[in-house]
């Protein structure tokens, strides 16, 4: 009986063929191959926005502690959920996704490719 039929698996792809391509009919199909970075981020200025926008630009996943900017007397919560909606507004434009976790940290996915299920 045998296992492996001959010519059927090729076992001496490379990983990055192994991992993102599919194999038909003898022609290889690339598809979409990404390092993700999960990074823990503490906002605790509203000007710190931009540099979560450049992070999530860079493919990160982000774990963003707000804790520190929520129990700051000098920022209304106004102008946070400001800053989070431009947050959203630029991962709505790369199809990412942004979530809560508790009370005091929010995580957001750079891309389509990861997705966050409420």
């Amino acid at each position: 009986m045998k296992l492996w039929k001959k010519g059927r698996y090729d076992f001496r792809t490379s990983v990055e063929e192994t991992m993102g391509c599919l194999h038909r009919m003898g022609a290889v199909e690339s598809s979409h191959l990404s390092q993700y970075l999960i990074k823990k981020y503490n906002l605790s200025s509203l000007d710190q926005v931009e540099d979560v926008k450049k992070q999530l630009l860079r493919g990160n996943i982000l774990i963003i502690n707000v804790a520190t900017i929520l129990g700051d007397q000098n920022v209304s919560i106004i102008d946070f959920k400001r800053s989070i909606d431009q947050i959203r507004a630029e991962i709505n434009l790369t199809g990412g996704s942004i979530g809560r976790i508790g009370d005091t940290y929010l995580i957001i996915t750079p891309n389509s490719h990861i997705k966050i299920s409420h």
